[in-house]
């Protein structure tokens, strides 16, 4: 009985040529038929009165974000950031300093404001993107003081 010689270079051509091309294949099917992104939340799932220890209050509600000393409701919506799911405030609003205390101002110009929903782990703050953990606010005042605001009970921002 006689063997053929076998050239071990033939015998694994394929692998050579066919990986490269499995792997565009399977890129390409994860592109056409991978996971959606998950939604944004509901702006309702982040209704409510949040309030700070130092600083003025301000309330989500359907009909905007009431801000402490404004007149008016600000469009808002809740999105899903890298960091986490973040309040989007569609105007110019700042906590800045106003003498003694911390105010609400809107600045002029266009664009607006994002702030992250964290929770609490001890003494430390976490970006969240569980939709039910939406019960706390980091707002950064323009002086780089951070407050936390919380969500309470919505009779607390009668005032606002």
């Amino acid at each position: 009985m006689t063997y053929a010689e076998v050239d071990p270079d033939s015998e694994f051509r394929w692998l050579f040529y066919g990986l490269p091309f499995a792997v565009m294949i399977g890129f390409i099917g994860f592109l056409i038929f991978g996971a959606e992104p998950a939604p944004a939340p509901p702006n309702e799932a982040a209704s409510g009165c949040y309030r700070t220890a130092n600083g003025p209050s301000f309330r989500l509600n359907r009909d905007g974000a009431l801000f402490e000393g404004s007149d008016r409701p600000v469009s808002y919506r809740l999105e899903r950031a890298k960091i986490g799911i973040v309040l989007s405030i569609d105007a110019l609003i700042e906590l800045q300093q106003d003498g003694q205390e911390m105010r609400f101002l809107q600045t002029p110009g266009d664009g607006g404001r994002v702030y992250p929903f964290v929770v609490r782990s001890g003494a430390k703050s976490y970006y969240t993107m569980n939709e039910q953990s939406l019960e706390r606010v980091q707002i950064i005042g323009s002086n780089g003081q951070r407050f936390e605001y919380r969500r309470e009970a919505i009779h607390l921002c009668d005032g606002i």
